[in-house]
């Protein structure tokens, strides 16, 4: 579902929709005013379309071609993807991420508030459950996989499985967001299949 719109284009739209909910803090927040998945108790996720266009915006900023050679930042942001097994149709879900050195050093993030929307962006269920993930910067690229993690829907659990690989970019500042994809999987209560979407963050 790719969506070719200017930046200004997608910073109206983001400012629009996003009237309704409290403003996030952090110098970066502004330009993700109204995606989903950032912190569910200010912004709240509107499904497929909200998420790919708050990644599109995000992912349209240059890569980072020069790193800072020093010091931490945390980061916020969202993930999505399509689902099928034991639940079905667009997961989102919360991203609280840091980055201890910038140079070379090791990430961690959460991944939790996860959201179910259906084909017409309607939100059919919010799902209980958390994944950690740790992992390490490599020059301007981060890659994190799960520690451990579930996904809860009602009474039945599902062991969770993530990867993220993404790519800094410069929204601001060297190195202020990442874009790239997640793979997702589920066993055990109910079966996610295999899936790969998208990730984004933004420095908070």
């Amino acid at each position: 579902m790719d969506r070719l719109m200017t930046l200004a284009a997608v910073a109206a739209v983001l400012a629009v929709s996003g009237c309704d909910n409290t403003p996030l803090t952090g110098k970066d927040a502004a330009l993700i005013d109204a995606s989903p998945g950032v912190d569910t108790g200010k912004v709240d996720a509107d499904g497929e379309a909200d998420f790919l266009l708050a990644y599109q915006y995000v992912r349209a900023a240059p890569v980072t071609t020069s790193m800072p050679n020093s010091g931490s930042a945390n980061y916020i942001g969202g993930m999505g993807t399509d689902v099928s097994g034991g639940i079905n149709g667009f997961m989102t879900g919360a991203i609280d991420a840091t980055v201890t050195n910038l140079n070379n050093g090791s990430a961690s993030a959460v991944v939790d508030n996860f959201a179910l929307y259906d084909d017409s962006g309607t939100k059919t269920k919010d799902l209980g459950g958390a994944a950690v993930l740790t992992g390490s910067v490599s020059g301007n690229t981060l890659a994190m996989s799960t520690t451990g993690g579930e996904i809860v829907d009602g009474a039945n659990k599902s062991n969770v499985s993530m990867d993220m690989n993404g790519t800094f970019r410069d929204i601001t500042d060297r190195a202020s967001a990442v874009t790239g994809t997640v793979t997702t999987e589920g066993t055990g209560g109910f079966t996610i299949n295999r899936t790969t979407g998208k990730f984004y963050l933004v420095e908070n």
